[in-house]
């Protein structure tokens, strides 16, 4: 049999015809939330960030990212909301979400432990692929007193997961924090707990009692984002600094959460800002361009020229 007549003999793959594609109704798809973006913390049921934003648009609730970033110890995000205009708000919130790779190793083990976990055997399937059993890995306690899955396979499954979590980390903190503002401007303070971010969250309204305690915690969030924005999450470099510019303005404070006066915090933010802006090359001068047609002898033409101008 011939090479050709042997191809001939296995299946053809079916050209399909491309079909019209319902924009009304995929963008309806898309952006309609369903009970899969809800999930569970402590047996209670939570809106995820698909939600959060349907409700902050039919809300009018506006949110704008401070500032965002990562590095090889963890991801944060600092995202500030408001009703109202922007420059005079009925209502804000702000929040700065931090998720540390190390925490989200260790809650990974535990769910593991307390739910089973998907762990390749080690054979593959007819298409090549590594075929997986669902169960309880076998654990250990480690010298710092948190488990340590002892299967090798177990191990590979969940760096394998985890890495991909890492991958997404900064994305995942948008979404929390931008959740976590919203739900506060409608009144809906979330206590549950994922043990997978540190969240630290201010509400502030026009009210004249609490606006200056408002304010104060507002711009003690956009120090501590501005610093790990710097220092790109580097926790004690971004506190040398902090004591470097408090010092240098005669200010008692060890941190951002000892701060007494809105006046010393903007002074400490301002100063801070000054610090990112990378410095003004100054101008170079022009040489001087020795042309015998620009810079030459005027002619008697336009000498007179010049005299009747």
């Amino acid at each position: 049999m011939t090479e050709e007549r042997r191809l001939s003999t296995y299946p053809q793959p079916t050209q399909s015809q491309g079909q019209a594609v319902d924009l009304h109704s995929l963008r309806r798809e898309i952006t309609t939330p369903t009970s899969e973006d809800m999930y569970t913390v402590n047996k209670k049921r939570r809106p995820g960030a698909r939600i959060a934003r349907a409700l902050a648009l039919e809300s009018s609730i506006n949110t704008k990212i401070i500032v965002f970033g990562k590095d090889k110890e963890q991801a944060f995000c600092h995202v500030r909301g408001w009703l109202g205009p922007e420059d005079a708000p009925i209502m804000q919130a702000e929040s700065i979400v931090i998720e540390r790779y190390d925490d989200l190793l260790r809650q990974a083990v535990f769910d593991a432990i307390d739910n089973g976990m998907f762990i390749p055997t080690g054979r593959r399937d007819h298409n090549g692929r590594l075929e997986t059993k669902k169960g309880i890995p076998d654990f250990e306690f480690g010298p710092d007193g948190f488990p340590v899955l002892k299967e090798r396979f177990a191990q590979f499954q969940l760096m394998k997961n985890h890495l991909g979590k890492i991958k997404f980390a900064e994305r995942s903190t948008m979404g929390k924090a931008e959740r976590n503002v919203i739900l506060k401007l409608l009144g809906k303070e979330d206590d549950g707990n994922t043990g997978e971010e540190s969240d630290k969250s201010t509400v502030s309204s026009n009210a004249p009692k609490s606006a200056q305690n408002d304010e104060m915690a507002a711009y003690r969030n956009r120090i501590i984002a501005l610093l790990l924005k710097i220092h790109e999450g580097d926790k004690a470099l971004a506190k040398a600094t902090f004591l470097t510019v408090a010092k240098s303005l005669n200010i008692a404070a060890n941190l951002p959460s000892e701060l007494k006066s809105i006046e010393d915090a903007k002074m400490v933010y301002d100063d801070i800002m000054e610090t990112m802006k990378p410095e003004e090359p100054e101008p170079e001068m022009e040489a001087e361009i020795e042309d015998p047609e620009i810079n030459g002898p005027l002619t008697p033409e336009e000498e007179a020229r010049m005299a009747h101008d």
